[in-house]
Order: structure tokens, then C-alpha cells, then sequence
């Protein structure tokens, strides 16, 4: 592949999430990454970017051929969490394309609800 915002469009167009959705989630103006546009991308926003798309940095810079996933703890209790019930499966698949705001909300609805229940 190409340069490395060619990549991260990629990566994006690969995991369903809209170019303008990352920018907007990780605070960037609308058309940071635009390949008419962007010349470079700094080290601490390729970090984010790959962060939010679970690449590595490497990838990104075209170092990697593959997108390696980044797995961390975190990630993997995840990924099981998701395979193993249904529930939240559904609440995932829900919330894909929801702005990181309006999850937020929801995560404290949730929470409340989990405290009324106990």
C-alpha cells in the first residue's frame, strides 16, 4: 500500500469506521487526513490513530505489511467478553458509528441502572 495516511484510511475503510468519525473522535480538524492535504502526520497523533484503529505504529509507517493488532489484556478479556455473551455482542454492535460522547452517556445510564438493581 501507500503512504501512511493511505494506511490509515485503510484501516478505517476495513474496520467500518468513517475517516471523518476518527478525526472527530480524536479531536482533529475535519480533513486532517486527507490525501490531498496531509503532507505528514506527527509521532503522538500516529500513536492515537493507531491506538483507536488497534494497529501498530509500524503498519502505519509502512514497515508492516500486515495491520498487526495490538492485544493487551484489556483487549483480550474484551474480544472473550464478546464471544462468550450474546448481550453484550449486541450492545457493541449497537454502538458502532455512536460519537464516544454519547457512549459515555449510555456506560452511565448503565451504571445507574446497575446500581438501582443492587
Amino acid at each position: 500500500m501507500g503512504t501512511t495516511i493511505e494506511r490509515i484510511r485503510e484501516a478505517c475503510k476495513e474496520r467500518g469506521i468513517a475517516v471523518s468519525t476518527l478525526e472527530k473522535d480524536l479531536g482533529y480538524s475535519n480533513g486532517y487526513l486527507n490525501p490531498k492535504k496531509a503532507k505528514d502526520v506527527s509521532g503522538t497523533r500516529l500513536v492515537e490513530i493507531a491506538n483507536y484503529l488497534g494497529v501498530t505504529v509500524a503498519y502505519l509507517l509502512g514497515e508492516e505489511e500486515k495491520a498487526t493488532v495490538q492485544e493487551d489484556d484489556d483487549l483480550i478479556a474484551i474480544r472473550d467478553a464478546l464471544k462468550e455473551n450474546p448481550a453484550f455482542r449486541a450492545l457493541f454492535e449497537a454502538s458502532v458509528g455512536v460519537p464516544a460522547s454519547r457512549l459515555y452517556e449510555a456506560a452511565a445510564q448503565l451504571a445507574r441502572y446497575k446500581e438501582e438493581q443492587n
